[in-house]
C-alpha cells in the first residue's frame, strides 16, 4: 500500500513538474517563432525608388528586368536572410541588416535603392545587371 502512495506521489509530481517547465519554456517558442516570419498582405514602396525606365537609363539597356517580388520571409535567428518570392514564385535570398527590432524594419544591402526600413510583406520591382541586384518602383 505504500510504494503505491508514493508511486501516486512521484508520478504526481513528476506531471506538476513538466505542466511548470512547459509553461515556463511556451514565451520563449512564440519569441523563437516570431523570429522567422512570413506574410501574403503587400505593400508597395511607390516614391521612394528609381522608375525601371530611370534605371535603365543610368545603367544601360544589359539590365534585366526580375519583375515585381515580395519580401515574403525574414530570417532572424542564426542567419539574417530575406527571401524575396517572384511572381512566378521563385525565390531570390539575400543578407538583410536589422535596422529596428522592435518595429522588425531591416535593409537589404546587397540591393541598391532599397530604403533603410523594410518590412516582411514590401513589394518592389527588381533588375538585375552583372550580378548585381537593383530595386525599382512596381506599379
Amino acid at each position: 500500500m505504500s510504494k503505491r502512495i508514493v508511486s501516486i506521489i512521484l508520478a504526481l509530481i513528476l506531471i506538476g513538474a513538466g505542466t511548470i517547465g512547459y509553461i515556463a519554456l511556451k514565451p520563449k517558442v512564440e519569441s523563437t517563432n516570431a523570429e522567422t516570419a512570413t506574410t501574403s498582405s503587400t505593400k508597395a514602396m511607390v516614391g521612394t525608388l528609381p522608375s525601371l525606365g530611370e534605371l535603365k537609363a543610368s545603367l544601360g539597356e544589359n539590365l534585366t528586368d526580375l519583375g515585381k517580388v515580395q519580401i515574403s520571409t525574414v530570417l532572424f535567428q542564426d542567419i539574417n536572410q530575406a527571401i524575396l518570392t517572384q511572381d512566378n514564385n521563385e525565390e531570390i535570398k539575400v543578407p538583410l541588416s536589422v535596422t529596428n527590432k522592435d518595429n522588425q524594419e531591416f535593409a537589404l544591402s546587397t540591393i541598391e535603392y532599397t530604403p533603410q526600413n523594410l518590412r516582411i510583406g514590401d513589394t518592389f520591382g527588381l533588375a538585375e545587371l552583372d550580378s548585381h541586384y537593383y530595386a525599382y518602383t512596381y506599379e
